[in-house]
């Protein structure tokens, strides 16, 4: 099997925009990029495909809404934990 040659941050902007996708503000694009990784990001985006075998995005789909749906998860994730450790610690309590 062939490993992909890594990308630097600018080589990973520029393949998001060979694929079609709306970035206004490199700059930004390369913080965020670094604090989330190329990969995890480009997971949020699959929803955002023309289709599964075309990796180019649908029209007019920018950074920064792959971003937010990245940040809503990640809110989401982050509620979700704070709550199941209250529910964990009232069954522990329960049991013992």
């Amino acid at each position: 099997m062939e490993l992909k040659e890594p990308l630097n941050f600018d080589k990973q902007i520029n393949r998001l925009k060979e694929h079609k996708l709306r970035i206004d503000d490199p700059d930004y694009a390369k913080s965020i990029l670094k604090e989330i990784n190329y990969y995890r990001f480009t997971g949020y985006a699959l929803e955002f495909r023309k289709n599964k075998c075309d990796s180019n995005f649908i029209d007019n789909t920018n950074f920064n809404m792959i971003y937010d749906i990245y940040r809503f998860d990640e809110d989401l994730r982050l509620l979700l934990l704070e709550y199941l450790l209250k529910i964990e610690i009232y069954y522990r309590t329960q049991i013992s």
